[in-house]
């Protein structure tokens, strides 16, 4: 019997393929975000000291003009914060959409995969059924050609 060979073996590794070029933009994506992420902490913790700078002015002589420019700077850094809140919701989302890329892809390649196996499956069977017959065949003529008592 011939060797084992799968129709649909170059969809397979199309598929698998196209898998891992999905999991290489998801890690893309993750990572985008988690920079996303660690710009919006950056800025958090610079309006945090600016705010305690901007409340330690007003202890002592109190410096107008200081005032005034921490009260620019923590306005900015609201505004820059507010930005930065929608470019993570942004790469949430779109993280969130290569997951499910992913996913539909995987899901896509194991259906050959199973498909495969399935395949493989059938072949031990008849490969085991010939084998069987063979021997068969081969135990009816010992029997027919062995000397009768």
């Amino acid at each position: 019997m011939k060797k084992f060979s799968y129709r649909l073996e170059r969809v397979l590794r199309f598929k698998e393929q196209i898998e891992r070029q999905k999991q290489l933009a998801l890690a893309d994506r993750n990572e985008i975000l988690s920079r996303e992420k660690e710009l919006l902490a950056e800025l958090s913790a610079e309006e945090v000291r600016y705010l305690e700078l901007y409340g330690s002015l007003f202890h002592g002589k109190i410096d107008i003009r200081g005032l005034k420019s921490a009260h620019s700077y923590v306005n900015k850094l609201k505004a820059d914060k507010s930005i930065q809140n929608r470019q993570v919701v942004k790469a949430e989302k779109n993280t969130e959409e290569a997951k499910i890329e992913v996913r539909d892809s995987m899901r896509d390649r194991k259906k050959y995969d199973k498909l495969k196996e399935r395949k493989h499956k059938e072949y031990d069977f008849e490969l085991n059924k010939a084998e069987q017959k063979e021997l068969d065949e081969i135990a009816a003529r010992a029997k027919s050609t062995s000397p009768s008592n």
